[in-house]
């Protein structure tokens, strides 16, 4: 499981809080490391093989920045997040690596600078006083938009970004730094197969190398690609006897008026492990799980992203049963629907005519576009998000929500980076509170850079979409899975569930009277969802309204966990 660390830089000196120091000579490192493939980086620093089991991941990092200094970045291979000091340079390193499931938190106050890997730290101690930050709080009620990359909704309360390294020279002097950025040549096979014969071994050693030294492992299993890939690759890489855990998410809501087939993940699920001896499947339909219980824990919930979702009581639920079951490593494939299995170019006229018309119409009605479908789910005053809408950074995140490229490729890689930044550091701080880790092997290093070098039309050819995903995995996934056309329904009864509830009515009501005088927040919003919510016959309609309905409130409950009882002002 994840290491929690935590200290604070004054006086040109390191202090740790939480976590382990080590000490090489003039330089101190305190984080949360795990290296893969540690061979390979000690053969660089000169270490026998017949030494390397002597060395910690941390005494690794040491020597590596010893030998190196800050240009050992790009002999890293692995999740880290970590904090070196430097006393005869008299610098402070602030690194987590570019593609894992890590956080690193700073703030600075008083000419101290304060880290942790994990943001509760800044809310738990007596230490800080926590103020919104109203501009990034507005920027989080749009959840397309989401707060600045490496800023959170707290002022001064910042993170260290996937793809960036912090050098602090005291503790508000300091310069960002992207990591080495290496230029792929393109890849050109002869043969179409050799494309997914690299592939299948890309992911193989991606899973085996997160595997080792884990006792006991996980996986979120849903009846989608991106997981089975996963899963598949994971089971094939169990030492003997050892057993993998799957959790998969089921709608407890159903009736007569549903298909199995059409609302639960199960069937396929079922399927996919018949005949798997080594998997034990777990399919949690969380009946005793509600919504309500987390709106009354929301001091509990993390500073990053303090928002109660449709799907946040089943993640939640896993990590609390995986942890009861004596998992410490979960697995799970949710990013590779950005990484491993999006669209490379659409190559038919209609399609391509599509994606042009679509492209102009973001380029000329982009911000009108924009309003119309984000602005009515943000819980801010209009007024507010018009004068706000005009800062340029904001309008150029947004049309990455809404802009289409004329390659889909290059659009779904973007939104890859965008939502890693967001997915990374926020899975980090579930593994924080529940004690797993959690590691995805569709954001591997080597894999993503794979899939950056080979031709863009491999991911959509023949009219398939998902091509190489769908030719690699051949003969290593059920046919039903790989030609699976029903959408993953794994909150299908969210809207059900919300209504067999029935603590909505009350709370809403009673937020709308407590701010229905606010210059902030606009309750006129909440209202139009709650009412369109409560009306709606459509399960699809009732599910995207429970997403935005939760979200409004959730953004409402957080302001007020910080500010008290301010009015949003």
């Amino acid at each position: 499981m994840g290491v929690k660390f935590s200290g604070f830089l004054q006086a040109n000196k390191l202090y740790t809080l939480e976590g382990k120091l080590e000490v090489d000579k003039e330089v101190q490192l305190v984080g949360d490391i795990q290296l893969y493939f540690r061979d390979e980086l000690t053969d660089q620093l000169g270490i026998r093989h017949s030494e390397m089991a002597s060395y910690t991941d941390h005494q690794l990092i040491l020597r590596a920045y010893r030998k190196w200094g800050l240009t050992l970045f790009d002999k890293l291979y692995g999740s880290w997040s970590f904090v070196l000091f430097d006393h005869d340079k008299n610098l402070c390193v602030f690194s987590r690596d570019p593609t894992e499931n890590n956080s690193l938190f700073y703030l600075s106050q008083n000419n101290v600078l304060f880290f942790s890997n994990c943001s509760i730290f800044f809310r738990d101690s007596s230490l800080f006083h926590l103020e919104i930050d109203a501009h990034e709080f507005m920027r989080l009620s749009m959840r397309l938009v989401g707060t600045s990359i490496g800023k959170t909704m707290v002022k001064g309360l910042f993170y260290v970004s996937p793809n960036e390294y912090i050098v602090f020279h005291s503790a508000t002097a300091y310069s960002k730094h992207n990591y080495p950025s290496k230029k792929f040549e393109k890849l050109i096979y002869k043969n179409e197969s050799d494309y997914f014969l690299a592939f299948r071994s890309l992911m193989a050693q991606a899973v085996a190398c997160r595997l080792v030294n884990v006792n006991k492992p996980g996986i979120f299993l849903s009846s989608g690609l991106d997981s089975t890939t996963v899963g598949s690759f994971l089971v094939a890489s169990l030492k003997k006897n050892q057993l993998l855990q799957s959790y998969t998410s089921v709608p407890f809501f159903v009736d007569e008026r549903d298909k199995i087939e059409l609302v639960s993940e199960q069937p396929l699920v079922e399927y996919f492990v018949k005949n798997l001896s080594n998997v034990k499947s777990t399919f949690l339909n969380f009946w005793d799980t509600s919504h309500a219980d987390q709106f009354s824990r929301m001091d509990e919930l993390d500073l990053f992203f303090p928002i109660i979702h449709s799907n946040s009581f089943w993640l939640t639920g896993v990590m609390e049963q995986a942890k009861l079951d004596g998992v410490d490593t979960l697995f799970t494939g949710q990013m590779g629907n950005y990484s491993i299995s999006f669209k490379g170019v659409e190559s038919s006229l209609w399609n391509s005519l599509k994606t042009v018309v679509e492209y102009l119409k973001s380029r000329f009605f982009g911000n009108g576009m924009f309003r119309r479908r984000e602005w009515k789910y943000s819980i801010i005053r209009d007024e507010l998000l018009k004068k706000f809408s005009k800062d340029s950074q904001y309008e150029n995140e947004f049309k990455l929500g809404y802009a289409r490229c004329l390659s889909i490729a290059s659009f779904r890689k973007k939104a890859f980076e965008k939502m890693h930044h967001f997915a990374s550091t926020q899975w980090s701080a579930y593994a924080m509170k529940h004690g797993v880790k959690v590691v995805d092997p569709t954001c591997d290093k080597r894999v993503l850079h794979f899939l950056q070098a080979i031709p863009s039309n491999i991911f959509f050819r023949k009219g398939v979409s998902k091509y190489l995903l769908k030719q690699s995995m051949k003969d290593l996934l059920p046919e039903r899975i790989l030609w699976n056309r029903f959408p993953k329904p794994q909150s299908a009864d969210i809207g059900r569930r919300l209504a067999k509830e029935n603590f909505l009515p009350e709370l809403v009501d009673n937020i709308v009277a407590k701010y229905k005088n606010s210059f902030f927040f606009d309750m006129k919003k909440m209202e139009a969802v709650y009412a369109k919510w409560s009306t709606t016959q459509s399960r699809q309609e009732q599910h995207v309204l429970s997403f935005h309905l939760l979200y409004m409130i959730s953004m409402i409950k957080s302001y007020e966990g910080i500010q008290g009882g301010s009015d949003g002002g």
